[in-house]
Parts: structure tokens; C-alpha cells; sequence
């Protein structure tokens, strides 16, 4: 599956897991050998991208892990990440 696919659909599992009131932590660093293995997946297939999806246990999780997923996230405006006909030209 080409990158572009990949990453539209990850953006979609996880728009819809929020939409359904879910949570859903993408993750890095996770073993192939071992995602091929645990699901038994044949050679032709790879792992290439990790998601966790459920709730949130608060009991689970040391409150400084807590903290960190509940705080209020702050996203760069939309001016320093979309351009118009050249970088840095913001088109908001």
C-alpha cells in the first residue's frame, strides 16, 4: 500500500474512533518480527503501522501518564504549516 494510502488510513481509524468515543494511540517503535508473529501473518504481509484503540483507564496508568493524556493539546496554526505558491507564503 503506497504511503499516501497508509497514512489516509490511519487519519480514518482514528477519526473514527474518536467520532465513537474511543481513543486511539498510534505508535512507533513497535516490533515487526513480533507483530508477525503474534498475529500470524503470512510473508506476503508487513506491519507497518501500530494503533491502540479503546478507552482510557485511569486506574491503569501512573497519574503523571494520566496528566499527559487528558491536558488540552495545543496545535500550530494553520500559518506556519499551509502555503500557497511558495514556502513560507501562508495561506491563512
Amino acid at each position: 500500500m503506497p504511503d499516501y494510502a497508509l497514512g489516509l488510513s490511519a487519519q480514518n481509524l482514528v477519526l473514527q474512533a474518536v467520532a465513537e468515543g474511543l481513543v486511539a494511540h498510534q505508535m512507533g517503535g513497535f516490533s515487526r518480527e513480533a507483530i508477525a508473529s503474534s498475529f500470524a501473518l503470512p510473508s506476503t504481509a508487513r506491519a507497518v503501522v501500530a494503533i491502540a484503540v479503546g478507552t482510557l483507564a485511569p486506574l491503569r496508568c501512573s497519574p503523571r501518564t494520566w496528566r499527559r493524556e487528558v491536558v488540552s493539546r495545543v496545535r500550530k496554526p494553520l500559518s506556519e504549516l499551509v502555503f500557497t505558491d511558495s514556502w513560507g507564503n501562508p495561506a491563512f
